[in-house]
């Protein structure tokens, strides 16, 4: 009678041990414990990415803004089980961890490593650090992190994969609203890991990073005459016929503004060039002592490095400048080819 009432003890303790383990690993880790891999012991490593620190230049469509992100590290389940070579499995091999990482995101029709994110934008993310790579992808030859501290058995240990990133948003189409908006709860990419071994034997991810969702400013972009050069040939003048007053040879430059924003708003279009030698009032020419040019707006001169004021209706407007040769020296003979040159910026009010 003794003898079996120690035996019973014996088995309770038993099952007292196996309950308490099983309690401190939980349930999950058991269903994801797969021997060289590691996982989220509890499911809690999502991370939700918010996106700052750059901006976009453009807001016409393939305009692109890079980001860099980063967090702070996790806590994941590791089981080590040595992997034994040389004569009679002597000798255990400095284990490494590999990463692979995966997205349910298509590929870009536009290419060049971007995933689709919305109807409005690509996204691109590059991981840093070890096996570091544009998602997705699998562990690269020759990287890894050193794990040569682990144990044999269960380790938890702290890893940070996917935490530093280089991400890049292209817009898919012109952005009309001076915003783009990146929709919240996507997941961008989970990361998995194995020990030892480029092949991923894990399904249980050790991290997921999701978008937090975002409202992106975009400049409003104009244009004047849509960036196209403006050419003016006068053709063959007489001198004898070109005035002091610039009232011969006229000629009509016609400007269309456009804007990838809807947007009414009083402009300035500013005139940047060097002024005639002989007249502040004229541009200079390649024969800066003699011709000079001269620009109207509504009748009255445009100074070199002056402006006139405008106004956008709807992201677009027109107007129109008479520009006209102006002789120095009337009774001075003038022979040959004259050139000028002046720049259009257009600037808000």
């Amino acid at each position: 009678m003794s003898y079996l009432i120690k035996k019973t003890s014996v088995v309770t303790k038993i099952i007292f041990i196996l309950i308490i383990f099983n309690f401190l690993i939980s349930p999950k880790s058991i269903a994801a414990d797969v021997v060289n891999s590691c996982w989220d012991a509890q499911g809690s490593n999502r991370f939700n990415i918010t996106l700052s620190g750059s901006s976009f230049t453009d807001s016409s469509a393939n305009s692109s803004a890079l980001y860099n992100y980063s967090d702070s590290y996790y806590e994941v389940i590791c089981r080590y089980k040595p992997i034994l070579v040389g004569t009679g499995g002597s000798t255990a091999i400095i284990p490494y961890g590999f990463y692979n990482t995966r997205s349910s995101l298509p590929p870009s029709e536009y290419g060049n490593g971007f995933l689709k994110l919305s109807d409005d934008l690509d996204i691109k993310v590059q991981t840093k650090g070890y096996n570091g790579g544009i998602i997705p992808h699998n562990p690269a030859a020759n990287s890894g992190r050193d794990l040569s501290k682990l144990d044999v058995g269960l380790n938890l240990i702290n890893d940070f994969y996917g935490t530093e990133q280089a991400i890049t948003l292209r817009l898919r189409k012109d952005q009309l609203n001076g915003f783009v908006n990146v929709p919240p709860g996507i997941e961008l990419f989970t990361v998995y890991s194995s020990i030892s071994s480029y092949n991923i034997v894990n399904n249980t991810p050790t991290a997921k990073f999701y978008t937090a969702g975002q409202t992106i400013s975009l400049p409003i972009v104009c244009r004047i005459n849509n960036n196209q050069a403006i050419n003016i040939d006068f053709g063959d003048i007489d001198n004898t016929k070109i005035t002091q007053a610039g009232d011969s040879y006229i000629k009509t430059i016609p400007l269309l503004y456009s804007c990838t924003t809807p947007i009414n708003q009083d402009i300035k279009i500013n005139i940047i060039a060097n002024p005639a030698s002989f007249s502040s009032d004229l541009i200079a020419t390649s024969l800066p002592d003699d011709i000079g040019i001269m620009v109207k707006y509504n009748g009255i001169i445009v100074k070199p490095n002056s402006s006139f004021n405008t106004v956008l209706a709807n992201g677009s407007g027109q107007d129109v400048l008479e520009v006209s040769p102006v002789i120095n020296n009337p009774n001075k003979s003038i022979t040959g080819e004259f050139t000028a040159s002046a720049t259009l910026i257009m600037t808000v009010l």
